[in-house]
């Protein structure tokens, strides 16, 4: 018995499929390498100090309860009616977008504890409805400029980074479970925000390991 044979436009067909079914292998495996690769990539900027606050709870607030964990930073005043409640709104995305992982945490730092007080600050997270991964925190204005502005490095990249006005710098500071600083992101930016979630989706796929 003769076997048949496929019709050129069955042949043609079927090259197609196994074309597209090579790309979409070799595609995928160019993904996981990214992903493998992207977190060794970012840059270290240092390594943040210790610094001992409180939470908008009242409760006391350090380096040590953020070791293990992927965490980003950023540097509000309650009452500015300016940029704060943008980079807030944008803390409130990344909130939302990592809710189901434990590991990520977001610690917003007031540059103005004069006001911002335990109360407000905890008013203040009911209005973006933080999670309980979402920390606020004041403290002694001395300590938490040298933090913003030395630990942070922000006074190297901004001379406004501690205004209270609702001008001081509007970074994002991503740092890893180490405590190293990872990147800095401008937080009004859209294109900076959907940056930070690669790289925090690195971060914590470095810490499954």
């Amino acid at each position: 018995m003769v076997p048949r044979t496929l019709p050129r436009r069955s042949l043609a067909g079927l090259l197609v499929i196994v074309l597209a079914v090579i790309g979409m292998a070799l595609a995928f495996r160019s993904w996981r390498f990214s992903e493998r690769t992207t977190s060794s990539s970012l840059p270290r900027f240092g390594v943040v100090p210790e610094f001992s606050l409180v939470d908008q709870e009242g409760r006391p607030f350090g380096l040590k309860d953020l070791l293990g964990k992927v965490w980003v930073a950023n540097f509000i005043a309650t009452r500015s009616s300016r940029s704060d409640p943008i980079l807030s709104s944008r803390f409130a995305e990344l909130d939302s977008d990592f809710k189901k992982d434990e590991r990520l945490r977001l610690i917003s730092f007031t540059v103005d504890p004069q006001d911002d007080t335990p109360e407000a600050l905890r008013d203040y997270a009911r209005r973006f409805e933080a999670s309980a991964r979402w920390s606020f925190l004041t403290g002694d204005k001395q300590k938490i400029d040298e933090l913003v502005g030395t630990g942070f490095q922000l006074a190297e990249r901004d001379s406004h980074s501690i205004q209270h006005d609702g001008i001081h710098n509007p970074n994002f500071v991503l740092v890893d479970a180490n405590g190293t600083i990872r990147g800095y992101y401008d937080g009004t930016s859209n294109e900076a925000v959907q940056r930070i979630l690669t790289d925090v989706g690195s971060l914590l796929r470095d810490s499954e390991r």
